[in-house]
């Protein structure tokens, strides 16, 4: 949800008078979440838009509504919503925390700003421009997965690419548009091995568990042939319209699955403990002052 009106002013304002202060301590006024959050309930998230969308200044941040903090969306989010079903045919499957950071439909190139505090969402700017698709607009929605990190200074075997220093993305391919910095619940299906510039750049796929095809899609053989080759296709070509060169892929561009992809993803949170706990000399990360016990969704 958006925050109201009166909010956002005052969380604004807060937020830019801390920023402003930024060599000295958080006040102890101001509505920030300077420690890991324990236990989590999701339903009281909400956004506080700051700047317009387009523009240099535009950023997003989550709050916590039932205590007015703003939080992190890596940090102070959990990776793991839900622990397991009881029964079921699916009895132990894993569904995870999705924040989303480029709506479906759209063009605009946002980004969870990692080396900013609280770490809001952005849009990406190169050579001082802001940057667009220009392929056209996103099929799907897009973002990442808090507590998750894939480390430059770790070749992948599988791509021979080390990674590219950033949470892990998630393609999530419900129906709805999402809001940006939209927080889901999603259930994991596959993974695209994508290149990058010679960086490893894992796409996780997933579906939002309150969509609609969400009881029909448990792994990426679920997920129609078509539907999946036009996401290969979307993600090979779209730097072309930037006159640059196709993006290559691991696995001769096919989609691992759910079994893959969960591997995935738990190295990549465990590298991100390794992370918050000894960052590397110059990474350049805003990490949260106080590092406790993992969030919870509750």
């Amino acid at each position: 949800m958006l925050a109201s009106a009166a909010t956002t002013r005052r969380v604004c304002a807060e937020v830019l008078s801390w920023r402003r202060g930024l060599s000295g301590a958080v006040p102890s006024e101001t509505p920030l979440c300077t420690r890991q959050i324990e236990t989590f309930d999701p339903s009281s998230l909400a956004t506080v838009c700051m700047g317009k969308l387009g523009f240099l200044h535009f950023r997003t941040f989550v709050m916590d509504a039932a205590t007015r903090r703003i939080i992190s969306p890596w940090h102070h989010l959990p990776l793991v919503w839900r622990a397991g079903f009881a029964t079921g045919a699916h009895a132990g499957d894993v569904t995870y925390t999705f924040v989303n950071e480029i709506p479906k439909g759209s063009r605009h190139k946002l980004e969870t700003a990692t080396a900013e505090p609280f770490n809001p969402i952005k849009q990406d700017v190169k050579a001082g421009a802001l940057r667009f698709y220009k392929y056209g607009d996103t099929i799907f929605n897009y973002g990442c997965l808090p507590r998750t990190w894939d480390s430059p200074l770790e070749h992948h075997p599988s791509t021979g690419a080390p990674g590219d220093n950033d949470p892990i993305d998630v393609i999530e391919i419900g129906r709805k548009p999402l809001a940006v910095g939209e927080v889901v619940e999603v259930r994991v299906l596959g993974v695209l091995a994508l290149v990058d510039q010679d960086e490893t750049d894992w796409k996780i796929l997933a579906i939002n568990t309150k969509d609609e095809r969400a009881s029909t899609l448990f792994d990426v053989t679920d997920v129609p042939a078509p539907e999946r080759a036009a996401l290969q296709v979307w993600f090979r070509d779209y730097k072309l319209a930037e006159g640059k060169s196709a993006n290559r892929f691991a696995f001769n561009g096919e989609f691992q699955n759910k079994a893959f992809a969960e591997d995935v993803i738990e190295h990549a949170h465990t590298l991100y403990d390794t992370l918050v706990r000894k960052p590397p000399l110059g990474c350049g990360f805003w990490l949260p002052p106080d590092e406790s016990s993992p969030a919870t969704a509750t």
